[in-house]
């Protein structure tokens, strides 16, 4: 949000430089992130000052130039060559001193100003005309002041084009309070009262409108839950093509609107002063009759942004007798709103229910500066206010604006009450760490709105404000007092006391860190993404049932509805975004949950992504560019668990639609998953506008954690006994998966068996039709003994055996 430090002086007037005001900010809990200079007029008018012409006499060089000699508050006059005609001794002038910058009307370069020799006479500077100092486009000659003008004033400072400071501060949701140059001023005024500096605290006079009648406007509110508050002004003599005056228009751009027409200005305005929306509907749209009501299903408006809404029965809507005419507090309609015919307005000041308007704001996609603070819950209080300070600034505007009338529904709302809290002092000094002083506190709260209303020893009685929705507990208002009275400002403790949790040898975290490092170490880059994403992925997904999808209640806009129940599509996400910008090499990985929802509730899972996409490893001049294939992505997978130490089996994985075109499966001791890994299918790669062939793995890190943790490491020392190789050629059936002859295989038990390795693939000329080949390495060794021929040739044979009799392997 920002502010302007000009406007907080009309609360809190003050010397503070911005940086001061920043630190004391920053200190109570409104963090400023960064600060900017905002000029009235490019340039700020730095170096032009109020001067008066001291003498005029003819240039001895030049017919139309004159040299004059200006006074413009310094020790010595400056003697300024000057071309225009109008220029005569006695006058009050704007002199651009020689360093100043000006922007010409229609120029973004600046025109800098140097001291210089005009056909031999020297010139210290400039008179300006009213378009060299880009206040507008009149060159016909000198911008002549007024005879009072004070010499040497800065013409910024005469003309009441001052520069302000824009101050960005990053608020927190909770802090609904500071949502406005008045809530702002109001924590700044707590701070200097903290520290004993004199205060002076200020509110702009407005219109009292608290004896105005009602009677204009008929308003209906039919559901007091979602507004329980309503207010119309009507106004008459006004119009809607009017522009604002200047100083109201350059508070506006200050905090980085647009100025628009008066009367919206107006709103705006009082909203960023005073933290209450308010909203001008054309008094002719109404027709007289505003209805607060829910929306019909099915019912259309048109807004501000031209788009026609189908609104949900769930909306709440200002409307007239027969039609929608906007979405209460977040959207204005396109045919109510103020337009160049407007000569009468209702404006709204009203109450909308946080949670209604939220839901609202979400389901439309729509976030606007009224929605903002609807849905964080204004102060119901400053209602009239706001009408009063909109109507003080609308009649300066209009002179001939009068009041019709003001009509105002409310009704008995809990919400609206203020309430008490019981706090027991002694506990909230445990919880800072130490006890404050009793005035302190009470100077605090009572800085803060919170009235001390009875002290029974360590036991308050605190009578809350309505519009400090945060604050309902006893370590709300201990935050409170915490950051008035400043973190930096508590006495340090002697010592800190820790104790320390035993943890597992091997937890998640340090696996992780183990995980990681192998990763990056293999070339890998690791990429982080939301666990929100896009409902429409998983809408009428092949293989997710949309009742284990778990939806956000609020989303936070239409791309971020549900919470991703793989991380697969993630990742595909962050290749496409990379392919897009030329970025074809791509090989990364992500730590992260996902989450889905059964009969027994809802539950979330670590998972360990990986996804290959272009060429991997990377190209060296010592081997030819390759493109990532299934055997580096399955090295890669097996060389990290075999980091952790996990024994795995290999499983060919069930065709998932919507996930896998092709997948194999790694299980782990105890025949648990612990990796699916493959290629993502067209249904995935369409959804993600991924159009490159992307290999991917799924590490159920939950899983591996488990299986680590279990794995006992011991010393194992070098074989003292050498080991026997056998190669063997063995055909099979095609489309046999080498992971079922390894089964095939290990189906005999063979002691001494050590590994098997696969060396060749071959189908084609010399094998029968309809088969294929497979060169697998097989090593024997015998920890105790050399093995002998026999021994190996009789393991070699049980193996064959075994593998002949589980998929019909023969030997070659």
């Amino acid at each position: 949000m920002r502010i302007s430090l000009d406007w907080l002086t009309d609360y809190l007037p003050n010397t503070l430089s911005v940086a001061e005001v920043g630190e004391r900010l920053t200190a109570t809990g409104l963090e400023v992130e960064k600060s900017e200079l905002v000029d009235a007029v490019p340039g700020g008018l730095r170096g032009v000052v109020v001067g008066e012409v001291r003498s005029v006499r003819q240039h001895p060089n030049a017919d139309r130039l004159r040299v004059t000699q200006v006074d413009v508050g310094a020790p010595e006059w400056l003697n300024i060559v000057c071309g225009a005609a109008n220029v005569a001794e006695g006058q009050k002038v704007a002199v651009a001193t020689v360093g100043a910058e000006l922007y010409p009307a229609g120029s973004e370069t600046p025109l800098v100003i140097k001291k210089s020799a005009l056909r031999g006479e020297p010139s210290e500077g400039m008179i300006c005309a009213e378009d060299e100092l880009g206040l507008g486009t009149d060159h016909s000659g000198i911008m002549v002041l007024r005879p009072d003008a004070p010499v040497g004033q800065p013409m910024a400072e005469y003309l009441g084009l001052e520069s302000d400071y824009a101050i960005e501060v990053g608020l927190t949701p909770n802090r609904m309070d500071a949502m406005s140059h008045y809530g702002v001023a109001r924590d700044l005024r707590a701070s200097l009262l903290r520290d004993g500096l004199d205060v002076m605290w200020t509110e702009p006079t407005t219109a009292d409108l608290s004896g105005v009648p009602g009677g204009a406007t008929e308003v209906r509110v039919e559901d007091f839950e979602a507004c329980p508050q309503y207010g119309a002004l009507k106004s008459t003599g006004v119009n809607g093509t009017q522009a604002s005056a200047e100083p109201i228009q350059q508070r506006l751009k200050a905090v980085g609107l647009n100025p628009i027409n008066a009367l919206v200005d107006a709103t705006n305005y009082v909203m960023h002063a005073l933290g209450h929306p308010l909203h001008c509907f054309d008094a002719a749209a109404g027709g007289g009759t505003v209805v607060v009501r829910r929306a019909a299903a099915g019912e259309t408006l048109t807004t501000l942004d031209g788009v026609a809404r189908t609104l949900h029965a769930d909306d709440h809507v200002i409307a007239n007798a027969s039609s929608a005419m906007c979405l209460a507090g977040v959207y204005g309609g396109q045919t109510s709103g103020v337009s160049a015919t407007t000569t009468a307005v209702v404006v709204e000041s009203a109450w909308f229910d946080p949670v209604v308007t939220r839901a609202m704001a979400r389901r439309h996609g729509l976030h606007t500066d009224a929605s903002f603070r609807y849905e964080r819950g204004v102060d119901p209080a400053m209602g009239l206010a706001a009408l009063e300070l909109f109507w003080t600034l609308i009649e300066a505007q209009f002179p001939e604006a009068r009041i019709e009338g003001l009509d105002w529904v409310r009704a008995n709302d809990p919400r609206f009450v203020a309430p008490t809290l019981e706090v027991s002092m002694d506990r909230i000094g445990r919880l800072l760490g130490e006890r404050l002083p009793d005035d302190v506190c009470e100077s605090i709260l009572e800085s803060l709105d919170i009235d001390v209303v009875a002290q029974k020893g360590d036991l308050w009685t605190l009578g809350l404000p309505v519009y400090r929705w945060d604050v309902r507990r006893e370590a709300d208002v201990a935050e409170e007092l915490l950051r008035i009275w400043g973190f930096n400002n508590l006495a340090e403790p002697e010592g800190l006391r820790v104790r320390s949790q035993p943890e597992a040898r091997l937890n998640s975290e340090s696996l992780r860190r183990t995980a990681a490092d192998y990763l990056v170490a293999q070339g890998l880059n690791e990429v982080m993404n939301l666990s929100l994403t896009r409902a429409a992925w998983f809408a009428e997904h092949p293989s997710v049932p949309a009742s284990e999808i778990v939806h956000v209640l609020n989303p936070l806009s239409q791309d971020l509805g549900v919470m991703r129940p793989t991380l697969l599509y993630s990742g595909l996400e962050t290749i496409s975004y990379n392919l897009k910008r030329q970025e074809d090499r791509l090989a990364i990985f992500e730590f992260g949950r996902r989450y889905g929802q059964t009969a027994e509730g809802r539950y979330e899972a670590n998972e360990l992504g990986i996804w290959l996409c272009g060429t991997y490893p990377d190209a060296h001049y010592s081997r030819p560019n390759s493109t990532a294939s299934f055997g580096v992505l399955k090295g890669l997978v097996g060389g990290l668990l075999t980091r952790l130490g996990i024994a795995y089996t290999e499983q060919p994985g069930d065709d998932v639609a919507g996930f896998w075109s092709g997948r194999l499966d790694l299980l782990g001791p105890k025949g648990e998953a612990l990796v699916y890994m493959g290629w993502p299918d067209g249904h995935a790669l369409a959804a993600t506008d991924v159009d490159k062939p992307v290999l991917a793995a799924l590490i159920q890190w939950d899983a591996v954690v488990a299986a680590a943790q279990n794995v006992r490491r011991a010393y194992a020392e070098p074989p003292k006994f050498p080991k026997v190789v056998r190669d063997l050629a063995l055909v099979v059936p095609a489309g046999t998966p080498y992971g079922t002859l390894v089964a095939g295989l290990k189906s005999a038990p063979v002691k001494t068996l050590e590994g098997i390795e696969l060396f060749d693939v071959y189908q084609g000329k010399g094998l029968p039709e309809g088969t294929m080949s497979y060169g697998v390495r097989l090593t024997f060794r015998d920890p105790s003994k050399t093995l002998q021929d026999q021994q190996v040739e009789g393991a070699v044979q049980r193996m064959l055996d075994g593998a002949k009799q589980h998929c019909g392997a023969t030997l070659r």
